[in-house]
């Protein structure tokens, strides 16, 4: 019986990919799924296009936003703005571990209640850093996160910032 219990953590410690994460990981393989192409001219448009694109994409994100690097929001859907508001402490926490540890930390998971992960990605542009949060039911796989920072630098390519 102690055998099967500890199989049994071990295999409930597995995470097999949802639906949702397949289908980015499908894009990244060449399969027809929608890649995320900004049609606005402006940063705030282009914005709203990549968590319209989110949301379309990534069923179990409940909500995102994207900061600048003081914090302060550029769009925002379906997240609360207390959420928001401890981006700038989490933006300042990675450039510290960036700086002082010399780790390429752009991205951070936060537990916020059950069923609910604040996960945080960072990436440089010509006039500072931008930060797109994504508060889902679990944590996200890499794999997704790679998906989400390439479309991050379509939006940064598009408004005429280079990384």
């Amino acid at each position: 019986t102690e055998l099967a219990e500890s199989a049994s953590a071990v295999a409930s410690a597995i995470r097999v990919p949802s639906t949702a994460d397949r289908v980015v990981l499908a894009a990244a393989e060449g399969d027809p799924v929608a890649a995320f192409v900004p049609t606005a001219t402006t940063l705030d448009g282009c914005a709203e296009e990549l968590l319209a694109w989110i949301g379309r994409t990534l069923p179990r994100v409940v909500g995102a936003f994207l900061t600048d690097a003081d914090g302060l929001p550029i769009a925002t859907h379906g997240v609360h703005p207390e959420y928001v508001g401890i981006c700038a402490a989490l933006i300042g926490t990675m450039s510290i571990i960036r700086n002082e540890i010399h780790r390429d930390s752009r991205r951070v998971a936060l537990t916020l209640r059950p069923g609910e992960v604040l996960q945080l990605i960072a990436e440089n542009t010509a006039s500072g850093e931008i930060a797109l949060g994504l508060v889902a039911v679990d944590s996200l796989q890499d794999e997704v996160l790679d998906e989400v920072v390439a479309a991050m630098k379509v939006l940064v390519r598009k408004i005429g910032d280079t990384t």
